[in-house]
Parts: C-alpha cells; sequence; structure tokens
C-alpha cells in the first residue's frame, strides 16, 4: 500500500477522472445515488470510455487482445515510484498470460 499519492500515481489519477468527469457532474444527492453512479462511472471507463495510452482502446478491449498474444508479443509495463522497496520490483522473466490478464509475479 502506498503511502502517499505520488507513489499510486495511476491509481490517483483514475479516482480523480472518476471523480471530475463522472461523480461531479452527475451530482448525487444520497449515498445510494453515490455507489449507483460509481458503478456507472466504473463500468464506462473500463468497457466504453477510449484511453490514448492503449492505442484508443478501452481496457477491456485491450486486455482482451493482451490474452490473445504469445508472451513475445506482449507490452509489458512496470509502474512503481523510486521508492518502491527491490523486493516488490516486477521480475520481467516470469511475467505470463493469464485468463484476468497480464500479470507478473514477484521474485
Amino acid at each position: 500500500m502506498a503511502k502517499k499519492a505520488p507513489d499510486n500515481a495511476y491509481a490517483e489519477r483514475v479516482n480523480g477522472i472518476i471523480k471530475t468527469e463522472y461523480i461531479e457532474p452527475w451530482a448525487p444527492q444520497s449515498f445510494a445515488e453515490l455507489k449507483r453512479y460509481t458503478r456507472r462511472a466504473i463500468t464506462h471507463y473500463n468497457k466504453k470510455r477510449l484511453h490514448r495510452g492503449l492505442d484508443l482502446q478501452t481496457p477491456q478491449a485491450y486486455v482482451n487482445q493482451w490474452k490473445q498474444q504469445s508472451a513475445e508479443q506482449c507490452k509489458i509495463q512496470i509502474i512503481h515510484s523510486l521508492e518502491t522497496p527491490t523486493f516488490m520490483q516486477i521480475n520481467l522473466h516470469k511475467c505470463v498470460s493469464s485468463a484476468q490478464g497480464p500479470v507478473c509475479a514477484l521474485p
């Protein structure tokens, strides 16, 4: 778990997008509405919203495409901060495709 926002910049960015592009404009009036809108926002973000970093694909389409590639064809992206402990860094030689999508084993 990250101790400060810069340690988890990608998650913080997604949280900001969900908040500013979806939740705030919809202005939920109750906690039940907030939960419903949050589910709707996450579904849209993952299944309909095109992402430049994914070659203008949705995350769901990107994972589906990734699953169909061989290990040699897969793009491997390492996301960590300069403060990531060595024991948590990814061992690229153990990267595999799984039913859930791209995963890498920790050393």
